[in-house]
């Protein structure tokens, strides 16, 4: 009876086992179903929803569809400034309404670029600084990585306003540049914004590049070159080759930039065009606003060439960079043709052991190392002393446009990589130049502080 009973319980146990293996293959088979079914569907989904977009932070509002086809960009910057100046020698000419304190919303941007398509890039950005007469600056298409379909060698192209390729400091975007203001060689001399075709590649991955373009000098109603120097008539072709010879690629803070840049104008502003046509190069003494102390005036000019040479070395914190420019005008028959000059020095060091990221010709964001307040509370942010010499010679062959040096000191605080708080302290001297107010001979000097609060995204 005992043994009976012993094979009936192991059967049932054995029935009972066969029975659970039976089911759980049934069940893993359909789990397997399952999952196909659900990588199918996601599959289909993710085919069905490739051009829908995911947002994400860059140092900017960035928009990607899934599949990377379309790549948009949303930014913008906001500065604002407030100066002081002492203008015992030019009284009220430097300030607006003459006064010696203002605040000012220096640049008040937004911009709305992106890539199409791997192939298509374009960008639209809006000046609010004026509210009343809001203006475009970067108004561009191009076309890039042609040289995946036709080989190395094959340019990017941009057709649009967009800046010429013309002075490093000039090239190097408001966001990122060490002081409140370009220099005063800069201001005068390059020609910043002009509608155009433009050429430009780049090399061994960013260790040497060119820029050549074809441009209008005359302005639109729309369109705005941001400063520079005021050539408002004719045509002209520029052109910019840099290189890099030392170029650490494990150490982004060393860095040897060299540069040479040129534009040419012609029918620039001959005997026949109107007075407001005619060209003239001028510059403030660095404080954003108010009277340019040199100042050429108009000009009879039949042809022009701007020559520029840049230098540029990055060394961790330390940073010096310089330029010199020279513009050689050529006037109507029985006029003398005058020469004119300027040049740049400038010196930075990162107290908080940061460094000028440079990238494709041009300088960028600064990243601090601890971004303020974090690690509770303990970070400083980012550190930066500047100090800057500027010469601009704008006398010669009968044009008393005048000379002017300046010095700029420079403190910059980086509270992250999209703000900072930068303070300049300013002195200028000026000999000879245009008549200003009461200031008959407009020799003297001049000496300023100034402050930015800055955002950008």
């Amino acid at each position: 009876m005992r043994k009976q009973i012993a094979i009936m319980s192991f059967g049932l146990v054995l029935a009972l086992v066969l029975s659970a293996t039976s089911a759980w293959a049934a069940d893993e088979d359909l789990r397997a179903v399952i999952r196909d079914e659900i990588q199918q569907y996601q599959q289909a989904d993710k085919k069905k929803d490739g051009n829908n977009f995911k947002a994400y932070w860059k140092d900017g509002i960035r928009l990607d569809t899934n599949n990377k086809k379309v790549k948009i960009k949303l930014g913008g910057r906001l500065m604002l400034d407030f100066w002081a100046v002492d203008d015992s020698d030019f009284p009220g000419a430097i300030g607006p309404s003459g006064s010696d304190t203002w605040i000012d919303v220096r640049r008040a941007r937004f911009y709305f670029a992106g890539e199409l398509y791997k192939h298509v890039e374009f960008k639209l950005q809006v000046d609010f600084q004026n509210p009343n007469n809001p203006e475009f600056r970067d108004a561009y298409i191009g076309i890039k990585n042609l040289r995946d379909c036709w080989g190395c060698g094959v340019p990017r192209l941009r057709v649009g306003n967009m800046k010429v390729p013309f002075s490093l400091e000039e090239l190097t975007s408001s966001r990122y540049i060490t002081f409140m203001e370009r220099s005063a060689p800069t201001n005068a001399f390059a020609p910043a914004r002009r509608f155009g075709l433009q050429f430009f590649d780049v090399f061994r991955g960013g260790q040497f590049g060119y820029n050549v373009m074809a441009f209008t000098f005359e302005n639109s109603d729309s369109f705005a070159n941001d400063g520079g120097a005021e050539i408002d008539d004719g045509w002209g072709v520029a052109g910019r080759l840099w290189w890099a010879p030392w170029y650490d690629c494990a150490c982004k803070c060393k860095r040897l930039h060299l540069g040479v840049a040129a534009y040419y104008g012609d029918d620039v502003g001959n005997t026949g065009s109107g007075l407001n046509n005619r060209p003239r190069f001028r510059a403030r003494g660095g404080y954003g606003q108010g009277a340019r102390l040199v100042n050429t005036g108009r000009l009879t000019v039949d042809d022009l060439l701007v020559i520029g040479a840049e230098v540029a070395f990055v060394y961790g914190p330390w940073s010096v960079q310089g330029e010199y420019m020279i513009a050689n005008v050529n006037r109507p028959t029985g006029q003398t043709d005058p020469t004119f000059t300027g040049w740049y020095a400038q010196a930075s060091y990162w107290l908080t052991g940061e460094c000028r990221p440079y990238k494709a010709g041009v300088f960028g964001r600064v990243k601090p190392c601890c971004n303020f307040l974090d690690n509770d509370c303990c970070c400083k942010g980012g550190w930066e002393l500047a100090a800057r010499y500027s010469f601009t010679d704008l006398e010669d062959s009968g044009v008393t446009g005048g000379e002017m040096g300046v010095f700029t000191f420079g403190v910059n605080w980086h509270l992250n990589p999209n703000a900072r708080i930068m303070l300049n302290v300013i002195y200028d001297n000026v000999d000879g130049g245009p008549l200003l107010g009461n200031n008959i001979n407009n020799n003297g000097n001049l000496w300023g502080v100034g402050m930015r609060w800055q955002v950008d995204w």
